[in-house]
């Protein structure tokens, strides 16, 4: 339903802030209360990872109807601006492209 996509948005947003900061939280607490190893944790939590998978084997999505959109995009239609934006953005794009192969040497 589109007038609850902000709401399903933020919903998402809440729990995805609420586990980064309840899953570090549980493991300092299982590691300085309980004494568990970090291999241990690492377990742990790829064991919730998975559980928490299967609630996905019961989401049903609705059938959808296909709709042909025909985009009909012209770098000839842009601005000039925008044009120049991104001929600037390509040189530095090179330029970095560049310097990887320095990291790599």
């Amino acid at each position: 339903m589109p007038e609850n996509k902000g709401l399903a948005f933020g919903f998402h947003r809440a729990f995805d802030t609420a586990g980064a900061i309840a899953g570090p939280t549980l493991a300092l607490i299982l590691f300085l209360s309980f004494g568990l190893g970090f291999k241990q944790i690492i377990v742990i939590a790829a064991a919730l990872a998975f559980v928490s998978l299967i609630p996905l084997y019961f989401v049903k999505e609705g059938k959808k109807t296909k709709q042909i959109k025909a985009y009909k995009i012209s770098f000839k239609k842009l601005p000039i601006r925008l044009k120049i934006f991104i001929l600037v953005a390509a040189v530095f794009a090179f330029a970095n492209f560049n310097y990887m192969f320095f990291i790599l040497k």
